[in-house]
C-alpha cells in the first residue's frame, strides 16, 4: 500500500503513523486477538464494544506490522453517563512475550473519553488489562495513535465537551 510521505515517518526501521491505524478495515491496520466482542472497538459504532471479565483477561490487539507507536485514545465504558469507572494499565510488546508498561491507571477510575501519551516505542501488540473495576473491563473505541483531528465518532457522544 503506497502511503504518501507527510503520512508517516520511518524511525529506527518502523514506520511511525501520523494517523489512526488501529481500523479492522485498513489493509495497514490492527485486530484483536483477545477479549470478547471481537473488533468491535475499532468500527466506529458506539452501541458494540470489546471488553474483558471483571479481573480475568485482557483485550489484546495485534497490528499488521510493527508501528513506532505514542498514543492512544479510547473511549472507555459503554453508559451514556459514565457510571462505570475504570482502572487498568496498557502494556505494549514487539513479540508478545516481552511487555513494556506505557500507561499505568491502577491507581485511578476513569471513563468517558480518555488520551494518552507516553514515549515513543515499536510495537506489534498492545495489551489492555482492566483492574479493580466494579464490572467489565468495556472499551467501547480505540485509535492509535491519536489523530490530531478530533474524530466524528467523539462529537456523536454525550460525554464529549469541546474545552476552551
Amino acid at each position: 500500500m503506497y502511503l504518501p510521505k507527510y503520512n508517516v515517518e520511518l524511525i529506527d526501521g518502523f514506520m511511525k503513523p501520523k494517523f489512526n491505524v488501529a481500523k479492522f478495515r485498513f489493509d495497514f491496520g490492527i485486530t484483536v486477538i483477545e477479549g470478547g466482542g471481537g473488533n468491535n472497538m475499532l468500527n466506529d459504532n458506539l452501541e458494540d464494544f470489546t471488553c474483558h471479565i471483571k479481573n480475568c483477561g485482557c483485550i489484546m490487539l495485534l497490528f499488521n506490522q510493527p508501528y513506532q507507536i505514542d498514543s492512544i485514545r479510547m473511549l472507555l465504558g459503554n453508559d451514556k453517563n459514565n457510571y462505570n469507572k475504570y482502572s487498568f494499565f496498557i502494556e505494549t510488546s514487539i513479540d508478545k512475550e516481552n511487555w513494556e508498561m506505557a500507561i499505568d491507571k491502577r491507581s485511578e477510575s476513569l471513563s468517558g473519553w480518555q488520551m494518552f501519551q507516553f514515549e515513543p516505542r515499536p510495537a506489534s501488540f498492545i495489551k489492555i488489562t482492566g483492574t479493580q473495576n466494579e464490572n467489565d473491563f468495556i472499551c467501547t473505541y480505540f485509535e492509535c495513535p491519536c489523530d490530531p483531528n478530533v474524530p466524528i465518532i467523539m462529537l456523536k457522544t454525550s460525554s464529549f465537551q469541546t474545552k476552551n
